[in-house]
């Protein structure tokens, strides 16, 4: 999903400042530099979102796994032959 996607976001920010780059007149540069700044906003919050989040599990299932495994890892602990990774 885009909108969890902080590559994404920081790609739409240097997109960004390239254009600002280019303008000529003051106003619009300084509109799209706070353009910019809202996307590395946006990247940041991602990213942070990400790192709570197992990858490729939205947030319902990445909280009721890690209920799923703690339940199974207290009914059903592993043997001495078992080998744990």
């Amino acid at each position: 999903m885009l909108i969890n996607d902080a590559g994404h976001w920081r790609q739409r920010a240097e997109s960004a400042r390239a254009l600002a780059k280019e303008m000529n007149d003051f106003g619009p540069t300084v509109a799209m530099l706070k353009i910019a700044d809202d996307y590395d906003k946006l990247a940041r919050r991602a990213a942070k979102i990400n790192l709570r989040r197992p990858v490729g599990i939205g947030p319902y299932l990445a909280r009721h796994s890690a209920d799923a495994r703690l339940r199974l890892s207290l009914t059903h602990p592993p043997s001495t032959t078992e080998r744990i990774e």
